[in-house]
């Protein structure tokens, strides 16, 4: 029996090794991370220290890696020391026109080429039930015949290079837009108060059942998303599929946009069937805002008194100064000081002539709003949700802001840190807004600007919205956000689909 080496032994590749190794072969697997793979060493597997040496120990080397700048990497190295008459066989969902280069590559080498992506899941892999879709030379699909049937029962010729991935691609629409429908048509039932899970408890039996249903319906009701199939993954195939596609793909370009909204909320590692999160409704019956840079646009008007305040007491700070003070508590601040003397007393002043430096830089009733405050506020009120401001401004100062948006403000409820609360990513501002509006935090929905206001929203376990401003968020920052809008006009599509 011919020798295999496998690169990429993952969720889906190590079952595939271990199938490999019960039928027989002898299996030679190159991992970046060796306790990965401890499953298939103990089936016996064998370890290489790199691709070179695997790819002179063995007459076949099998990939499966996770995005196509994985598979190029990957096979940069294998032909660079790969012998003539030897076989490659990239299992990877991947891209068409990359198989075709591969394919063309191998050729000027010597080497028999194939893609071979495959469908059935994680499942399928562990139970040696995959389908596999090959793409290649007849006879290269023939003599490899008996290594696609140790992980696979349906076993199909597609045709020449690059057709498998094609027919993959294919596949992946499927799933994508079957994906939508389950979720959708759950989603439906969710709105007019019926019972989801007879979508799968019921309609799985009947025509609009599908494999997708069966298998991960049951999953998203029971919210376990863990991973079958990457989120990121499933993403990158949908793009290939639409780059590769000469007509629009309507469905997919939509299922995309889901993902990736799913993905800015920190899902990319979970299974696809966490498309059922991007369909929760999340129960909002209350709102919180922040006021500085979320309702007005303070953070110009305190960059640009920062700089005046500062030349005025002749206090050195570098040029992106105040940007890292925005959002910042007194103990940072003071940070800071040891740095740069005199920012501390340039803070204290900014804070007493605060109101006064407000009102002379927005002259103009509503001149401070930032785009879709007074729409925002309108369309909570005629809607009857209970609102709050929570904010580290003084009370006082507050109502006097809000008495300048040139319509009338009137929230619920004015939460300032200053009545002895601590300053956020501590949650108890809003924590205090929450119990004064009597609602519960998991049903409160919090708008901020602020790395530090995002982390306190996550802190309460409350719903935010990250708005989007002059200041780009962080890594740390990103890890918090659960969705975001460019604008507050953008907040009013969130609350209707809460409805």
């Amino acid at each position: 029996m011919r020798k295999i080496g496998w690169i990429g032994a993952g969720i889906m590749g190590q079952p595939m090794v271990i199938h490999l190794l019960n039928k027989g072969y002898e299996v030679h697997v190159y991992a970046r991370h060796p306790e990965r793979v401890e499953q298939a060493k103990n089936a016996g597997a064998i370890l290489e220290e790199s691709i070179v040496s695997l790819t002179s120990n063995v007459d076949v080397i099998c990939t499966m890696v996770g995005f196509p700048s994985d598979v190029k990497e990957v096979y940069d190295v294998i032909f660079s020391c790969i012998d003539a008459g030897k076989t490659c066989i990239d299992f990877t969902t991947s891209s068409p026109k990359l198989a075709k280069e591969l394919y063309t590559k191998g050729k000027e080498l010597g080497v028999h080429v194939l893609d071979a992506p495959v469908t059935g899941g994680d499942t399928g892999a562990k139970n040696g039930t995959l389908t596999v879709l090959v793409g290649a030379d007849k006879e290269d699909f023939e003599t490899n015949k008996e290594i696609f049937e140790a992980f696979g029962t349906q076993i199909e010729y597609c045709g020449k290079a690059s057709c498998g991935q094609h027919v993959k691609m294919a596949n992946q629409i499927m799933i994508a837009n079957t994906l939508q429908g389950i979720c959708e048509a759950m989603s439906y039932l969710n709105c007019k108060d019926v019972d989801e899970s007879f979508v799968y408890r019921f309609l799985r039996n009947g025509a609009a059942g599908s494999k997708q249903l069966e298998f991960q319906g049951k999953k998203m009701l029971e919210n376990d998303y863990a991973p079958g199939f990457y989120v990121k993954h499933f993403v990158k195939d949908l793009k290939i599929a639409v780059q590769e596609a000469n007509f629009p793909l309507y469905g997919v370009n939509r299922v995309i946009k889901e993902y990736v909204d799913l993905m800015d909320r920190g899902m990319s590692d979970l299974g696809t069937q966490c498309l059922i999160e991007y369909f929760r409704k999340p129960q909002i019956k209350a709102v919180i805002f922040d006021m500085d840079g979320l309702m007005f646009n303070t953070e110009k008007m305190f960059k640009d008194e920062f700089k005046e305040k500062a030349k005025e007491l002749g206090v050195s700070c570098p040029d992106y100064f105040p940007e890292p003070l925005i959002g910042c508590d007194s103990r940072k601040v003071a940070l800071y000081e040891e740095m740069y003397p005199g920012v501390t007393r340039v803070m204290e002043e900014i804070q007493e002539e605060r109101v006064d430096y407000f009102f002379t830089y927005f002259k103009e009733p509503g001149s401070a709003n930032m785009v879709g405050l007074q729409n925002l506020i309108e369309y909570i009120e005629e809607n009857k949700i209970p609102y709050a401001v929570a904010s580290s401004s003084h009370p006082q100062a507050i109502k006097k802001f809000l008495s300048h948006a040139g319509f009338v403000v009137s929230p619920n409820v004015i939460v300032s840190s200053k009545e002895g609360y601590k300053s956020k990513p501590a949650p108890d501002v809003f924590l205090a807004a929450a119990e004064r509006l009597d609602v519960t935090p998991e049903n409160c929905l919090v708008l901020e600007d602020s790395k530090h206001g995002i982390m306190a929203a996550a802190n309460a376990k409350m719903h935010s919205i990250f708005i989007q401003d002059q200041i780009a968020p962080d890594a740390q920052m990103k890890e918090y956000i659960q969705e975001s809008c460019k604008d507050l006009n953008e907040v009013i599509d969130y609350l209707k689909r809460c409805k």
